[in-house]
């Protein structure tokens, strides 16, 4: 093994997020959602798994020799909780009624709807994106 595909792989083995989904045809496929490009399938979700951790090896190591930066895992960043949303204006004035109708602010709200959304407890989403990080885990 060279020192590329030695550092490719000790870098896919960080906590990287992957997505598994089971297909009708019976295959599992599965992506890391920090590098798009790491796609793999597999029979079952633990050999799909395992080709999308070598699949991820592989794609940090085309990375390397390009001499481009390998993003770090979402797990290890840390993120404010902070973000700017733009929305047509006749989303926001519903948006801005629905939350007074549930007398919460916009913030809340958005981040309630946000949560819904991903499947995410909404309970964890407006306490904090720190907290939620800690208490979801």
């Amino acid at each position: 093994m060279n020192e590329i595909d030695a550092r490719a792989d000790a870098l896919a083995a960080r906590p990287y997020a992957f997505t598994l989904t089971g297909g009708e045809d019976g295959v599992y496929t599965v992506q890391v959602l920090e590098l798009p490009g790491a796609i793999s399938e597999g029979d079952t979700p633990d050999e799909a798994l395992a080709n999308g951790r070598d699949a991820l090896a592989g794609v940090i190591a085309a990375m390397l020799e390009r001499g481009q930066d390998v993003p770090e895992p979402f797990e290890s960043r840390e993120f404010s909780g902070v973000t700017q949303l733009r929305m047509p204006p006749s989303l926001h004035a519903r948006a801005v009624a629905l939350a007074r109708h549930d007398n919460v602010s916009l913030n809340r709200f958005l981040s309630a709807a946000v949560a819904h959304y991903i499947g995410y407890n909404e309970a964890l989403a407006t306490t904090g994106a720190r907290e939620a990080a800690a208490t979801h885990r």
